[in-house]
């Protein structure tokens, strides 16, 4: 399995790629099942099915796609997904178990006083850029942190390569 992009934020599209091959000269009839649960450990998704896999020459080989929209009911934080198959009454885990997650990052930012405030909405540390003129800085920010910046920036890129516009709060 894979999925992509592994950091997304609202707004976006994710998908989740599920491979299947068969090596064998009979025809299998697998059962799949694909969840995924969210931050609090809630299962938000839930596909099972079935796929018939052929033979070939030297493998046969299927590929299926899901698309999730991440959307405002999709709370930042760290979703697992899981995926495993039935085949001949054994159950089949994903090879890439160990890497099937993703994160919904959700950072609210803005300029105040000649500084600029960036606030980190999830439990997980999230990379993110800032732009000022033609000069870009990297930073980290932790969890349900707050970071203070001396100077005003222009536009902050993170998850997806999602750039935004950095505001001027009201000081009101």
């Amino acid at each position: 399995m894979s999925i992509y992009p592994k950091n997304i934020s609202n707004g976006e599209n994710l998908i989740i790629h599920l491979r299947f091959s068969n090596k064998g000269r009979k025809i299998q009839k697998v059962r799949y099942v694909l969840s995924v649960s969210n931050p609090n450990d809630k299962q938000i998704f839930l596909k099972e099915d079935n796929v018939i896999l052929g033979v070939g020459k030297d493998e046969f080989i299927k590929q299926l796609y899901y698309s999730l929209y991440i959307n405002n009911r999709f709370i930042p934080g760290k979703y697992i997904v899981k995926f495993y198959m039935i085949c001949n009454e054994h159950i089949i885990e994903s090879e890439t178990k160990d890497n099937d997650y993703f994160y919904v990052e959700n950072l609210k930012y803005y300029n105040l006083n000649g500084n600029t405030i960036i606030n980190n909405n999830s439990d997980e540390k999230t990379n993110f850029k800032l732009y000022k003129g033609t000069n870009i800085e990297k930073f980290t920010i932790n969890g349900k942190q707050k970071l203070r910046l001396k100077g005003k920036y222009n536009y902050i890129e993170y998850a997806n390569n999602k750039i935004d516009l950095i505001k001027d709060k009201n000081k009101s």
